[in-house]
């Protein structure tokens, strides 16, 4: 696949994502009648997402009948250990291959041409249900005496003197699974940290500082009327 006009990758990590995204888009074959349209959305760090607009897609798709954890029953089995390891998965869906006959399903539309995905993609009816099924399944062992996982999140945790033992466990079984993480976003032998946007400690689970920020800075109300109005 080549895209004109492309600037040199000079670097080891662009020349990786690059070939990282050939393995994952191929040109499409004659045989691709449904076509997705993509669509460009800003990131919170200045950077850009491409999705593909599965919508049409999904709403011929039979859904994975699989249940996703509930947040709650996570939180509280996670909350209340002495040692903690918050591990990502690194492009956790794409990480999962379609089967050969659903891929010319995925085709999608660029000014280059039509392309199809290899790789199952976030936006697809049936994406969160399938991973965390597969995921399950790999370590279905280790759930719930030191683990635990919503989606590509997972938290390891243990008591102190079994702290390298299970997370030696963990990473033995990511190997023989070939999953891969994101360091940039794994935190390893902590006593607390972030899960779905709640804190988890030894103490049981605390308030997200980021979600109580406005609250917290919001100015003292001094009579009746100011506090009707904020």
């Amino acid at each position: 696949m080549t895209i004109p006009n492309e600037p040199e990758l000079r670097s080891p990590r662009k020349r990786r994502n690059r070939q990282t995204f050939k393995d994952q888009v191929h040109p499409a074959s004659k045989r691709a009648t449904r076509l997705s349209p993509i669509i460009v959305v800003p990131k919170k760090n200045g950077k850009i997402r491409v999705y593909i607009d599965y919508r049409k897609l999904n709403a011929v798709t039979i859904k994975e009948a699989f249940p996703l954890p509930f947040t709650d029953s996570v939180l509280d089995a996670v909350a209340g250990h002495d040692m903690y390891n918050f591990l990502d998965g690194f492009n956790g869906y794409n990480q999962v291959r379609m089967h050969p006959d659903d891929q010319e399903k995925m085709a999608f539309v660029t000014e280059w041409g039509v392309f199809v995905v290899v790789v199952m993609k976030f936006g697809l009816k049936m994406t969160p249900a399938t991973f965390h099924r597969i995921i399950s399944e790999i370590f279905s062992e280790y759930f719930p005496p030191f683990m635990h996982v919503y989606l590509d999140d997972f938290a390891v945790y243990t008591a102190r003197h079994d702290h390298l033992h299970h997370l030696r466990l963990y990473l033995e079984r990511c190997c023989a699974a070939h999953l891969s993480l994101n360091p940039a976003k794994c935190t390893f032998g902590v006593t607390s940290g972030a899960l779905d946007d709640e804190i988890v400690n030894g103490e049981g689970i605390a308030v997200y500082p980021g979600k109580i920020y406005a609250i917290i800075k919001a100015p003292i109300s001094k009579n009746v009327k100011a506090l009707v109005v904020s």
